[in-house]
């Protein structure tokens, strides 16, 4: 199932998670994000950010195969978007990283997400690390499942990987800048043990798909296209090459906000344990969508967005960044809101 997206690309956000076989019983995990901006700039605190790898991200860690548990977890975050600064009276978005570390022990069920939500959500960390923390939780539910199932897991050798998620958010630009086409990507690759087999295309045990392709329009930014389809293979029963389309399954996204309340949407229209794989990529396209707005904060006028003032002034970047407790940078009596409203205050003076 092909989608065909027309313009000047802008940002890629990408995720992945591998799960490797470490010590019996064992499940090592490597996840990463990064957001890759192909165009725009702006400021950044009393810093600059131009086009190229605005964020980078990684967890990586052991889960027990038996109980789900976490049993370790580490942090990375080599590309951030604020640094300590003047202005961020030395605060940086690695501040709280060390909350993850409050998660060892629980078992990756279906009450995590929710604990991950309450624990890292809104102004307490970083929104890119709860992206991909989600996403991992996925992966090793999903992967897990399908290791229950089939019995591979004790034929395989240490280190050997065999679960892949790979998820992309693509952001093209067209018609004047007023329209967004984001197009989904999601892959999923899960093998046989190498002992099993004598030759490597005959490792592939699944790859399940879904691709979906949105158009925004970025003035109102609402959805005014949605299509969507998934693509099982390598199970009996399963689609097995053919690609089903569920267009039809999230018609009621049509004039929905891509800012507000599109997850709650999802999770409404896709509840059913066997649409777990399109709603955890459905899931991925509106964070997607922040990242690629953010690239055209440099084009305002163009956007058909103003200061609010009348006058077709072009919105001041000096006072652009996150939403209110959206992150720890953004919190309630941050230093970095607290520069952004002085500002805003003596703009409102002149």
């Amino acid at each position: 199932m092909n989608f065909f997206v027309e313009g000047e690309p802008i940002h890629t956000r990408c995720l992945s998670v591998g799960l490797y076989q470490a010590d019996a019983g064992v499940v090592r995990f490597d996840a990463k994000i990064f957001d890759l901006r192909k165009a725009g700039w702006m400021p950044m605190g009393d810093g600059f950010q131009s086009a190229g790898i605005v964020h980078q991200m990684e967890l990586a860690g052991d889960v027990s195969a038996e109980t789900r548990c976490l049993e370790n977890i580490r942090v990375r975050q080599p590309v951030i978007a604020y640094e300590p600064s003047s202005e961020s009276e030395g605060e940086s978005c690695r501040d709280p990283a060390h909350l993850v570390q409050s998660f060892v022990g629980e078992s990756l069920n279906a009450d995590f997400s929710g604990k991950l939500s309450s624990g890292l959500g809104g102004a307490r960390a970083c929104s890119h690390i709860l992206t991909l923390f989600h996403c991992l939780v996925g992966v090793v539910t999903r992967a897990l499942d399908l290791e229950s199932a089939s019995g591979f897991g004790p034929r395989r050798q240490s280190g050997e990987r065999f679960y892949y998620r790979s998820v992309f958010v693509d952001g093209v630009c067209g018609d004047g800048d007023r329209k967004l086409q984001l197009s989904l990507n999601l892959s999923d690759v899960y093998t046989r043990p190498v002992e099993d087999v004598d030759e490597p295309m005959a490792r592939l045990a699944r790859h399940d798909e879904v691709r979906a392709i949105f158009g925004v329009d970025v003035k109102a930014l609402q959805i005014s296209e949605i299509r969507l389809g998934e693509r099982l293979r390598g199970e009996e029963g399963t689609s097995d090459g053919i690609w089903n389309d569920r267009s039809a399954e999230v018609r009621d996204l049509l004039g929905h906000s891509m800012v507000s309340g599109v997850a709650g949407k999802c999770f409404g229209l896709f509840s059913a344990p066997a649409d777990r794989l399109v709603l955890e990529g459905l899931l991925e396209v509106a964070p997607g969508f922040i990242q690629c707005l953010a690239a055209l904060m440099d084009r305002t006028e163009s956007m058909g967005l103003s200061d609010g003032s009348g006058n077709g002034r072009r919105t001041d970047l000096a006072t652009i960044g996150g939403r209110e407790d959206s992150c720890y940078m953004w919190r309630r009596e941050s230093p970095l809101l607290k520069v952004r409203e002085e500002r805003m205050r003596g703009r409102a003076s002149d």
